[in-house]
């Protein structure tokens, strides 16, 4: 019998959350049902990464329960973990990271509606990044500053 998930120690409200629940006056009564077993897992084999709940939904009964997770550890994003709509396909659990949108054209994530294989997903796509990657990040962060920059320059250029 595996533990409730929201009582897991690395499972937390996020604070946006948590001010909108207080206003709202609500409680969380689980994790909406579809992604309950992934979380689960993957709290439970990762006691390190830190679960924080970001986005709720509607349960049954008008109970509240959580439907977005963004995954961290050590404050570093590994990726989210969040409930998706796929068309015909209607709900499904969509894992989340930069990673995985490399290799994706039309998504930055991996929709399925099957609990392992996105248990399997966030297992190997989850972690930290290695030196590449902070370089490739860092380096088109500030490719967007410059460009952001001379375009500033022309459109004030423009203005006179």
């Amino acid at each position: 019998m595996s533990m409730n998930t929201l009582s897991l120690s690395n499972v937390v409200v996020g604070e946006d959350l948590q001010k909108t629940m207080d206003k709202e006056g609500f409680k969380l009564s689980g994790v909406f049902n579809m992604l309950d077993p992934v979380v689960n897992r993957l709290a439970s084999l990762n006691p390190l990464w830190t679960f924080v709940i970001n986005t709720s939904g509607l349960g049954t009964n008008n109970n509240r329960v959580a439907s977005g997770f963004m995954v961290k550890l050590d404050g570093e994003e590994l990726g989210s973990i969040s409930l998706s709509y796929m068309g015909q396909r209607g709900k499904v659990i969509a894992i989340c990271n930069d990673r995985i949108g490399k290799g994706r054209q039309r998504t930055d994530s991996y929709r399925t509606v099957d609990a392992d294989k996105a248990i399997l997903m966030a297992k190997k796509m989850f972690g930290k990044m290695n030196p590449n990657e902070r370089i490739s990040k860092a380096k088109d962060a500030a490719e967007r500053v410059v460009s952001r920059e001379s375009w500033n320059k022309l459109r004030d250029r423009t203005k006179h």
